[in-house]
């Protein structure tokens, strides 16, 4: 899954790392949101994600069943 924020960055879903990875709209690699686990910010097999009009993060966290929800402020 990819997912575009109002300013450009670029999420990506990266399931068999069990994280989102984050990259500027040049593609210059940011941030990394993420382990294996089932805690907060922790992910099994996220397959997709997406954003709302005010840049809050969803991870479809889908070997842990559940949806995760992160505002703006998550990096």
């Amino acid at each position: 899954g990819v997912a575009i924020e109002s300013n450009g960055n670029i999420l990506v879903a990266d399931p068999a790392n069990h994280r989102v990875q984050i990259f500027s709209a040049q593609g210059i690699y940011i941030a990394t949101l993420g382990s294996e686990g089932t805690g907060n910010y922790q992910f099994s097999w996220p397959t997709d994600v997406a954003t709302d009009g005010m840049d809050n993060l969803y991870v479809a966290d889908c070997g842990n069943h559940r949806v995760q929800i992160y505002d703006s402020n998550r990096v």
